[in-house]
């Protein structure tokens, strides 16, 4: 299925509005106070078909123990407060698929972004599933103790979290469409979900990239990007194209190998930095491998576009690291990790102890506070050094491009 398909099923419009049963013949389940904690496997079907809302939520849910919470094709769910939403609690799941033709709608009838809480996973039962769902207008507060902003759908911070997010459509919300805590989330995000904000359409962690598809569609409106937190990317994936931006919030540590698509774009905040380094500064094992083409660059750059706008890409680990057909601008606003403060530089290559080697060609180097390349001092002296640093497509003939780099192209600290 590819995105064009994808978009004869959803679309970024207001949803039609939803039949009420709230009055006349058809009268739909009511959940309130008396009846709002799941603790035993339950299901909810879908009473009366087409557009019916078949269920009135008025409270928070909150399912427990190891019960399931089945939300059955076709059935439609109106969140009636702006408290009311439901949380998945420790060993507890929600499964919520639909199917093409009788998708799951979670929504209000009041069609209002923000108008209802939201979902929130503090488990990693398997059973945890959206697939086919639409999840509208949520994302009025968040759920205090377990995230830390307003979204849609939120992965608990601190807790063990499984989730499966496939074919659906999140839109409206008053905060992000999908947010995810600290801990260990398992996000699995693909195969044509669409998200449609005015906000960032997805808040994760660092490790939970390689968990998104380049068939499904980030952002709407002026949205033009997603909000990756920094931390350890401890798995050994790659990196897809989204058509936005991932935007890199504070450092982000390669510990094993990052292998980045063609066409990506990354964007850091002042503090934002790649390092092939583990988050103790212990282990420098990683490795980042972006190979862009001719015609599609991998991009890294600071939010501001200015000089000095993030930190730059150090690479302090002897493994095949290779930049090649990359735009690298707008870094140096502070020293490399682990690195004396005159290792400032839009890419920092060495380190004293640790061998680090690296090829960067035909790529476009600019617009640095501090050097273009920064290497460490016996890089240029291979006898002295396990350091390597290669930028050469023939001999004495350096295939980068630079520009604008304040201390100048290359240099030595």
């Amino acid at each position: 299925m590819c995105l064009v398909y994808l978009l004869t099923v959803y679309s970024c419009k207001k949803d039609t509005p939803y039949n009420d049963s709230s009055t006349g013949n058809k009268t739909g389940t009511v959940i309130d106070g008396s009846n709002a904690i799941i603790d035993k496997d339950t299901e909810w079907k879908d009473v009366f078909g087409g557009d019916t809302i078949d269920y009135y939520i008025k409270t928070p849910i909150r399912i427990i123990k190891n019960a399931v919470l089945t939300i059955k094709p076709g059935v439609v769910v109106s969140f009636e407060t702006s408290e009311s939403g439901i949380r998945v609690e420790e060993n507890a799941g929600l499964n919520a698929s639909g199917t093409l033709k009788k998708q799951i709608v979670l929504t209000s009838r009041h069609e209002t972004d923000g108008t209802w809480r939201g979902i929130t996973f503090a488990s990693n039962n398997p059973a945890n599933k959206l697939s086919y769902a639409r999840v509208l207008y949520a994302g009025s507060m968040k759920d205090a103790g377990f995230c830390d902003s307003i979204a849609a759908i939120a992965l608990a911070k601190n807790y063990l979290v499984k989730v499966a997010i496939t074919n659906s459509f999140i839109a409206y919300s008053g905060g992000y469409g999908i947010w995810a805590g600290s801990g260990n989330p398992d996000l699995t995000f693909n195969k044509d979900s669409l998200l449609c904000f005015i906000k960032p359409p997805l808040a994760i962690t660092a490790d939970n990239m390689f968990k998104l598809d380049s068939a499904s569609y980030y952002g709407y409106l002026n949205v033009s990007y997603i909000e990756v937190a920094g931390g350890e990317i401890k798995g050994t994936d790659t990196i897809q194209r989204l058509g936005v931006a991932y935007r890199i919030l504070g450092r982000t540590y390669i510990t094993k190998t990052l292998t980045i698509s063609p066409g990506c774009l990354f964007e850091f905040n002042k503090t934002g930095e790649l390092t092939t380094s583990n988050a103790l500064g212990a282990s420098h094992t990683g490795v980042i491998n972006a190979i862009g083409t001719t015609t599609s660059h991998i991009i890294f750059r600071g939010v501001q576009q200015d000089a000095g706008s993030w930190v730059g890409i150090t690479i302090t680990s002897p493994g095949d690291n290779e930049l090649q057909y990359c735009e690298i601008s707008s870094g140096g606003s502070a020293s490399g990790y682990q690195n004396p403060t005159t290792a400032k530089g839009n890419i920092v290559v060495g380190r004293s102890n640790t061998g680090a080697t690296a090829t960067i060609k035909y790529c476009t180097i600019s617009s640095s506070a501090g050097y273009g390349i920064a290497m460490f001092q016996d890089i240029l002296n291979p006898a002295n050094s396990s350091n390597v640093y290669t930028n050469k497509v023939a001999s004495f003939i350096d295939s980068n491009t630079y520009s604008s780099n304040a201390n100048g192209n290359k240099g030595t600290y």
